[in-house]
């Protein structure tokens, strides 16, 4: 998977299944008392998971489909080749929305025998077949005729619609397996450690192309409406990596260094968007192959557009399926975000080929063997490719910020999570599992150096090759590459002794300064689990400990040390300024004194510091405050050194904590307000007036982005003569859609500033304007733009349209949050309409998304997340207990935290000092006015400070 959205079946599946005449052979057994190893629901039973019984295991699947895209059904014939391991009258499958017409066993050269119950458990999501006398021990094979829907919901074997180059709709289908929906398509062992081959063949409408994991092997028609595919075998794999996808497409190919055959598949006329995504995938699986010493296993590689997509890509071996914005761009026209988008997605998933298909982790409760390693590898594979894009350093404050916000929360979870019943893991495909993941995988690298941690991955998936493991296998095989690396020195942590205390306990250290004598350079740090809101601890929570590498960095270079106890005492230069987890390896905060704070300043002036170290001390000194432990003020004060920065993740992390704020300041009626709106734009000032509004001949990757980022400011905190520009550029673009004078960087933000600045009269035309420009757009990103930026509208009248149409038919159930997302941060007014909306309507958007919690769980978060008062915090828990969303239920304890978090800092922050007059015309006298501001020398003292009195 890329991205975290995730499935759950919807109630009623039993009526669904008795609705469909089920006939003598449906039997739904409703005892539940526990009989040996496994109960009577036909699954297995362990203090630490549900699995099916293990008597009977699968090695070769034959499976025949036959699709009827009229009725929307489809027709099934499997034969699997089985093991019985041991005494049995039953064999126990999972399924889903499945109807079973027929069934027999034949024991190798015995006869056949029917069962003589078939017995489902819609709950438990199986079928068992019950025998009358008990089944051999060995080889057999068990044959089952079944029939299915190919259904609207993104899981399992499912249509989607799109429209084709002559306006008129059309419709493909394909396939979501992961987690648990190929029990929707064909009963199967669907747990990822039940690994078999499988042989697939596909009954299709004449007129439309089948593709699947591996290459075809024949192809030809059986009647004049009908074409069948016969597909070679695949590896020995796990059930949720099988995919096929039916319909009409064009393809564009190209070959890896080594040969390998690699296709972008489309709907037909968007060929040539696929061609950035095809160039970046061949040079991804030459550089996999190179970097981890094993070849790509298959013949072939294709990755596929489709319409209609929950997720944002998923890994399927051979067959990539891909929604469509993340997959086809316009690489003329698109942004530099689409780029590494699209980029990072190819990355991500052919990274899975080798870990996650090659070597899968052995039960859920080590998902993030996959995602983390995956996240962490997209960005690795995507800076060999394009060093210039700089992504380590916006690793920092996207992936590794996000996981630390999360984490904060005591609503989080370790990375790895005991789950008991699989449907359990569809709550941890989140920031956790991928991006604290990643976060853990890049401390790991820091720690081993480069050549020790790429042996130790090479020989981990050569050994476990077409196997399951679990996170012990890969400790293993990093601790052996660093015994070798260190020869006959000591290592002074091993991995498995470092690492344990990251993936089993979630949260992460806080690293702060116990003792100080700055004459002598002598520093006393301690470490303490790190809470977002500050509370108090337990003692049990205070007795917290990580082991990890901590790098310090001061004017006279990096030192590392190992971080093992609760204190730790480092020498650094005395009475000069230090930064703590220097790089931002480790995924933790530091605290720094306001002294300490103060030094540190002439390193941001000078940068003495690494961007990397600007992002990280701006992140940590905002997260500090949020805990009460450093006051907003000072916060605001660094920010002031920025002014002359050009670095563009050290903006984009000042971008997310002015934007950050807005909403909290606006919420508590903040009285100085309109000073805090003119600091942000003397702020933005110098860097918005060198870079403009137009691209430079000279100008990279990174610049684009960042003027994208300085026009999102100014448009948030706008003045005259920004409106004048935006309305002058989104006028000519209306009238011409080929204007270049508002290219896809900074869209969303112009738009936004025309439906909020316009007011509601004057809105109703730039709302209409921006529904033309939605249904001219040749390209989803395009849609995307609108969307983002429609609940913008001056009026509750606009954002009311704004929430109509993100249910109408003109919108996919995949992009639904967007419009949701941009009327709910439009302001205090759009999160209270928002959440209005949702109550009203939660019956209806409960329904649309009842096989996509993921997507409910988006449009919770979007309806929810903006509120900053534990009487609204209240408000929400009050409404989910009277109406349960249990597949949500860990998001909606995130959200419900969050609110009360920030509800605690808006009270800090009104009681320091952002509450004294005037506070932010000083700030802007003493910093950023050029008219006053003056040399300040380093030292530990506070010139604003003494201005405050």
């Amino acid at each position: 998977f890329f991205f975290f959205f995730f499935f759950q079946a919807e109630d009623g599946i039993r009526d669904a299944q008795e609705s469909r005449g089920l006939g003598d052979v449906y039997k739904r057994q409703v005892s539940t008392q526990s009989t040996g190893g496994q109960n009577p629901n036909g699954m297995a039973t362990s203090p630490d998971k549900v699995l099916l019984p293990a008597a009977v295991t699968p090695s070769r699947y034959e499976i025949s489909l036959d699709a009827d895209f009229s009725a929307f059904t489809f027709a099934g014939d499997e034969t699997i080749t089985v093991e019985v391991s041991e005494a049995t009258s039953e064999i126990s499958l999972h399924v889903l929305e499945i109807s079973i017409s027929e069934a027999s066993y034949t024991p190798e050269g015995g006869d056949e025998a029917a069962p003589e119950l078939i017995i489902f458990n819609p709950k438990l999501q199986t079928v068992t077949f019950k025998f009358e006398n008990e089944l051999a021990v060995g080889a057999g094979k068990l044959r089952i005729k079944f029939d299915g829907l190919l259904n609207n919901k993104m899981a399992g074997f499912y249509r989607s619609n799109y429209t084709d180059m002559n306006g008129e709709t059309q419709i493909m289908a394909s396939t979501q397996f992961e987690a648990l929906d190929a029990r929707r398509a064909f009963p199967c062992w669907d747990e990822p450690a039940v690994k078999a081959i499988f042989s697939v063949e596909l009954v299709v409408p004449a007129s439309l192309v089948a593709l699947s994991n591996m290459p075809e092997l024949e192809a030809g028609c059986i009647s004049p409406t009908k074409r069948r595919y016969k597909f070679a075998d695949t590896p020995k794999m796990s059930s949720y990596l099988l995919a096929w996808c039916v319909g009409d497409f064009d393809f564009l190919q190209q070959q890896t260094c080594r040969g390998v055959v690699v296709r972008v598949y489309t709907p037909p006329g968007c060929m040539d968007q696929g061609r950035f995504a095809l160039d970046v995938a061949c040079r991804s699986l030459d550089f996999y192959e190179d970097y981890f010493g094993i070849e790509y296993p298959l013949a072939k590689l294709d990755m596929i557009a489709i319409p209609e997509f929950a997720a944002g890509a998923m890994e399927n071996w051979g067959l990539v399926t891909y929604r469509t914005v993340d997959l086809l761009i316009d690489a003329a026209t698109a942004s530099s975000s689409q780029k590494q988008r699209v980029c990072s997605v190819v990355t991500h998933e052919l990274a899975h080929q080798w870990f996650g298909n090659l070597v899968t982790m052995e039960w859920w409760d080590d998902l993030w063997l996959n995602e983390g390693f995956a996240a962490w590898m997209q960005n690795f594979a995507a800076d060999h490719l394009f060093p210039e894009w700089k992504l380590w350093e916006q690793f920092i404050h996207t992936d590794q910020g996000s996981a630390l916000k999360l984490d904060a929360l005591r609503s989080s979870h370790p990375i790895q999570v005991p789950i008991k019943h699989a449907s359990e893991v569809e709550q941890v495909f989140d920031l956790i599992s991928y991006n604290k993941g990643a976060s853990v995988i890049r401390m790991i690298h820091a720690m081993l150096g480069p050549e020790p941690f790429q042996k130790g991955l090479s020989a981990y998936l050569k050994k476990h090759a077409y196997s399951n493991t679990a996170t012990s296998d890969l400790w293993a095989a990093w601790d052996e590459a660093q015994k070798d690396a260190a020869g006959d020195a000591e290592v002074p942590v091993t991995v498995s002794e470092a690492m344990s205390g990251w993936t089993t306990q979630m949260g992460f250290p806080l690293i702060s300064v116990k003792e100080e004598d700055p004459m002598q350079g002598k520093v006393t740090l301690e470490q303490s689990w790190f809470i977002a809101d500050g509370s108090d601890k337990t003692e049990e929570e205070a007795a917290k400990l990580w082991c990890f590498p901590l790098f310090v960095a001061t004017a006279e270079g990096v030192q590392t040390v190992y971080f093992k106890e609760k204190t730790l005492t480092i020498d650094v230069p005395p009475g000069s300024w230090y930064k703590l987890n220097a790089g931002q390896h480790v995924p933790c905060r530091a605290f720094y004194a306001p002294g300490q704070l103060q030094l540190l300043k002439s390193a941001v002036q000078s940068k003495a510091l690494s961007a990397e170290d600007r992002v990280g001390l701006l992140s940590d000194c905002m997260a500090c405050s949020k805990a009460g432990m450093l006051d907003l003020g000072d916060l605001m004060e660094l920010l002031a050194e920025f002014s002359e920065e050009e670095n563009y993740t050290v903006w984009a992390t000042i971008e997310s904590q002015l934007m950050g704020l807005t909403p909290l300041l606006q919420n508590a009626q903040y009285s100085q307000y309109p000073g805090f709106a003119n600091f942000v734009r003397a702020l933005t000032g110098p860097a918005a007036q060198k870079y403009g509004w137009d691209q430079k001949p000279d100008e990279g990757h990174v610049d684009k982005m960042l003027r994208a980022l300085l026009i999102r400011l100014q448009a948030k905190f706008p003045s005259p003569e920004i409106f004048q520009e935006a309305a002058k550029r989104f006028g000519a673009f209306v009238a011409d859609p080929s204007y270049p004078g508002l290219p896809a960087e900074y869209r969303v933000p112009v738009y936004s500033i025309m439906l909020r600045e316009s007011g509601p009269q004057a809105g109703q035309k730039v709302f209409a304007d921006l529904m033309t420009i939605f249904k001219r757009s040749s390209t989803h990103p395009e849609r995307l733009q609108v969307l983002k930026s429609l609940g913008y509208g001056a009026s509750k009248e606009l954002k009311d349209r704004a929430l109509g149409f993100a249910v109408s038919a003109d919108v996919k159930l995949q992009d639904i949050m967007y419009a949701i997302y941009s009327v709910s941060g439009s302001g205090p007014a759009g999160a209270q309409l928002c959440w209005t909306w949702f109550r009203t309507n939660f019956e209806d958007l409960k329904l649309r998304a009842s096989a996509s919690m993921g997507i409910m769980g988006h449009v919770v978060r979007a309806c929810t997340d903006m509120f900053v008062s534990n009487e609204r915090a209240g408000e929400v828990e009050a409404f989910f207990k009277e109406h349960p969303l249990p597949a949500c239920e860990r998001k909606i304890a995130q959200v419900l935290e969050g609110i009360r978090s920030n509800s605690s800092f808006v009270e800090a922050m009104m009681g320091g000092k952002l509450s004294q007059d005037g506070f932010f015309d000083l700030l802007v006298g003493l910093y950023l006015d050029k008219a006053t501001t003056r040399e300040r020398a380093e030292s530990a003292h506070n010139e604003m400070d003494d201005l405050l009195g």
